[in-house]
């Protein structure tokens, strides 16, 4: 999930600053969600950079350097910069309880995410093998979960940095779940989501594989034509009201 609000961005120093007052995770995660953010940008880029509009690539060419990690949703509610610089006192954000299992607000360059709880996870959910053979490997199965909830919220939400978000909202989460797992695979990491993502991210496919590279365009925020935007929709529509596809499409976009 995304909401944005376009000011004029910080400087890495002062970004540097309001992470040491917000960041509520280890370093080493934080270190971690930065790798992560710099390689979801690499696959974006390498795959999709066509297709993306100009604005988002300028505008997120450092934005490993700007992704800052907080573990409590309502911790936006809250000033948490008594700073004499008004740059930084405005950092009083609002972020819902749907942040739960991740959400991204992009306020002067940076990059929040809220990470998920990992028990929002239940026996309905997916291990993937992989994940599971880190966790046996490390001897800490509950931290292979930390890491890879941490990945595939990273790559959902840097996604989110690059499309059309004025875009339908089922559609453009959709798509960013599609594109989410597709970096989560390219950087070989496990997998843990339910049953309902593999449909939606099926459900896009469908989309692709009658639209090609129109598809693209439309996420990214590039594609002009009109009479094929409104095609796309529609078929996304049909199918999103789908006996198949309905329900899993319904349980995503309202856990997001």
């Amino acid at each position: 999930m995304q909401r944005e609000r376009f000011t004029n961005p910080l400087s890495l120093e002062l970004i540097d600053l309001v992470r040491l007052e917000s960041q509520a995770v280890a370093p080493a995660l934080q270190e971690h969600a930065k790798i992560v953010a710099g390689l979801s940008q690499v696959f974006l880029i390498e795959k999709y950079g066509e297709f993306i509009h100009p604005k988002p690539l300028k505008k997120n060419q450092n934005i490993a350097e700007r992704i800052i990690i907080v573990d409590n949703p309502e911790i936006c509610d809250v000033a948490l910069f008594p700073y004499e610089n008004d740059i930084l006192n405005e950092r009083i954000y609002n972020l819902s309880a749907a942040a739960q299992d991740g959400l991204s607000d992009q306020v002067s360059g940076i990059v929040y995410i809220a990470v998920p709880d990992l028990d929002i996870f239940d026996g309905e959910e997916i291990i993937d093998s992989e994940l599971f053979g880190r966790g046996v490997l490390s001897g800490n199965l509950d931290m292979a979960l930390e890491l890879a909830a941490i990945e595939q919220t990273v790559a959902h939400e840097v996604s989110h940095q690059y499309g059309d978000d004025l875009l339908l909202y089922s559609f453009f989460e959709a798509g960013t779940i599609f594109l989410e797992m597709e970096i989560v695979e390219w950087m070989g990491s496990g997998y843990i989501r339910s049953l309902d993502h593999y449909s939606v991210q099926q459900l896009y496919g469908l989309l692709l594989q009658r639209f090609g590279d129109k598809l693209h365009s439309l996420y990214f925020g590039t594609l002009g034509n009109y009479q094929d935007r409104r095609e796309i929709i529609r078929n996304f529509k049909l199918l999103s009201e789908s006996e198949e596809f309905s329900a899993s499409l319904a349980h995503v976009v309202r856990a997001l």
